[in-house]
């Protein structure tokens, strides 16, 4: 009887010892998983948390223009957001109330920002007054230090041709593109480079085109220097030159019906000095399009074709002027009821 009990006492300790070594194990893995689950979902917030702030940075005035305070400029600078090409056109400016203008340093950053594929817009604390004013009294104004500024930009489309004029002799084949003065727009144009010349040959394909258009984007050039088209219609083949039209800014878009090859050229006449560089005369940009004899520029310009508005998506829950698709789809079902 003794010897039974022992060995029933001796089986059950065997069976306490296997349980423990089963189940420490397998509790030690839970403990290790839910760890490991705490501290995913706590890097998982950190995450979301860094993202929300690094998005918090502006809101929509609309769709096109974004909207920065001074104190979010300050803590992180604006970027822009061109998906693969570069950014043109880049326009900021200061606002504070009814007072809107710029600032000793955002219209040399705004400018920098060109032709770049990625570009940041960084407070300066030289920005902390405005220094001209685009509305409002001047002298109220200009002592203003900026609440927000107001961001607009273009992205140059894919495959667009970039080419600029002063200082070379080229020409290209392409069926679409954007033209650029010198290749440092949009600052001014330095002295020495006074001629250039671009020549847009009729593109192989697709058939059928046999009119450039050309739109003006931007112009500002010195009135001793000047811009102009030279072409021959192909029903007048015996004559050089058909058509010699200067560019002007009192006319957006120029065309040339019914040929080959077109030829812009741009001559500069007068010495630049060192300060002018950030002047007001910075050269020009121009958009061309091949198009068939019968087709017409879409929106009435070329640049349609060619450039893309930036388009400002706020962060979900900022609280600016863009559309969002919830507050719609709630108007349509108000509607419907």
């Amino acid at each position: 009887m003794t010897l039974n009990v022992r060995k029933v006492f001796v089986l059950a300790l065997c069976c306490v010892i296997l349980v423990t070594l089963t189940v420490a194990p397998a509790a030690q893995t839970r403990s290790r998983s839910q760890s490991r689950s705490r501290s995913r979902s706590n890097s998982g917030s950190a995450r979301r948390r860094a993202s929300s702030v690094a998005q918090t940075t502006f809101t929509c005035k609309d769709r096109t223009t974004f909207k920065v305070t001074s104190d979010n400029l300050q803590r992180q600078p604006f970027a822009t957001q061109c998906p693969r090409e570069p950014v043109v056109d880049l326009e900021a400016r200061a606002v504070r109330g009814n007072c809107s203008g710029s600032t000793a340093s955002l219209r040399s950053s705004a400018r920098r920002c060109e032709w770049n594929k990625t570009c940041s817009l960084p407070y300066n604390t030289q920005d902390r007054k405005m220094r001209t004013t685009e509305d409002g009294d001047y002298y109220l104004c200009t002592e203003q230090p900026p609440a927000y500024y107001e961001i607009k930009y273009n992205c140059l489309k894919r495959n667009a041709d970039v080419k600029h004029v002063l200082g070379t002799v080229q020409s290209t084949r392409k069926a679409y593109g954007i033209i650029k003065s010198h290749t440092m727009y949009p600052w001014s144009y330095r002295n020495g480079d006074a001629l250039g010349n671009l020549t847009f040959n009729k593109p192989r394909r697709p058939a059928g085109l046999s009119t450039l258009w050309i739109t003006v984007r931007s112009l500002a050039i010195k009135d001793t220097d000047v811009a102009f088209l030279t072409w021959r219609n192909n029903s007048h083949r015996n004559v050089n030159v058909d058509a010699v039209t200067v560019i002007t800014p009192a006319q957006t878009t120029y065309s040339a019906p019914n040929v080959d090859r077109v030829t812009l050229t741009f001559f500069a006449d007068y010495t630049l000095h060192h300060s002018e560089i950030n002047g007001p005369d910075n050269g020009f940009v121009f958009c061309y399009q091949w198009l068939s004899a019968t087709a017409r520029l879409r929106k009435g310009s070329a640049c349609t074709r060619i450039l893309q508005p930036g388009r400002c998506r706020a962060p979900r829950g900022s609280r600016g002027g863009g559309r969002r698709r919830g507050g719609r789809r709630q108007t349509n079902r108000n509607r419907r009821q």
